[in-house]
């Protein structure tokens, strides 16, 4: 579309950026756009184009936070982009610390965490592990992705000595407890320090019902965190085939 930049870091973003409307049409009523939503961030257009909130192009990284830090929470369907723009955010700091709460445990997931690996900057700093993490970033300057959220919640569910064949409502509670411990801590910790954070979560209760008392189990834990999570942040995104959608 002339006229308009491609967006290298993030294509398919360029949906999110204004386009020229149609002209007002008789007896239409123009209504004030909205305040900035508290943590939005502005950066200059390019060749000084006042431009617009970052949001515009979802994939662009916001910088250094210096106008404070900020909790982004990125979530959608498998393969939605959720990772890619996670990346692309923490791509524009001066430093990054990736917490990959992962699990290799069979040969799929083995392949899965060595593609995720190769393509981190060699640069970032890495935490494997879905506990301590308050502690992990103590002490630490710079921006924190947590690469997901589900799959720190599934390895504290499998950690608890308890029948998921024959699950309870108060396994899952304590397995929600235990993730949200977890994560608000490391939000605090965060926050405390000045430090800019990026969440990645899957929204898995969009699909079928699972057939079995674990992944029913897991899809209602998942919920119940992500709404706390989204609650809590201060910039939350979806993503639909590679498109992300800004909902705070």
């Amino acid at each position: 579309m002339e006229g308009r930049k491609r967006n290298p870091v993030f294509p398919a973003a360029e949906a999110l950026a204004p386009a020229a409307g149609p002209k007002r049409a008789p007896g239409m009523i123009e209504k004030a756009a909205p305040e900035r939503a508290p943590g939005m961030i502005e950066k200059a257009g390019p060749e000084g184009v006042p431009g617009a909130v970052w949001v515009q192009q979802a994939g662009q990284a916001p910088g250094p936070f210096s106008a404070g830090a900020a909790v982004i929470y990125i979530t959608g369907g498998a393969r939605s982009g959720k990772s890619t723009l996670a990346e692309a955010i923490a791509k524009g700091w001066d430093r990054a610390l990736y917490i990959a709460t992962a699990r290799a445990l069979d040969p799929e997931m083995v392949q899965r965490v060595a593609a995720h690996r190769a393509r981190r900057p060699a640069h970032w700093r890495t935490f494997e592990g879905c506990r301590g993490l308050a502690e992990a970033v103590e002490g630490w300057q710079g921006g924190v992705l947590l690469d997901c959220v589900t799959n720190l919640l599934t390895n504290l569910m499998l950690d608890m000595p308890v029948d998921w064949e024959h699950p309870r409502p108060e396994f899952v509670q304590e397995a929600q407890g235990l993730a949200l411990a977890e994560l608000e801590g490391l939000m605090g910790a965060v926050r405390r320090q000045g430090n800019p954070l990026v969440l990645v979560s899957n929204e898995v209760g969009l699909g079928l019902v699972p057939d079995y008392p674990l992944g029913r189990a897991f899809r209602d834990g998942a919920g119940w965190v992500n709404q706390r999570l989204a609650q809590l942040a201060d910039q939350v995104y979806f993503c639909v085939s590679g498109i992300p959608l800004r909902l705070k």
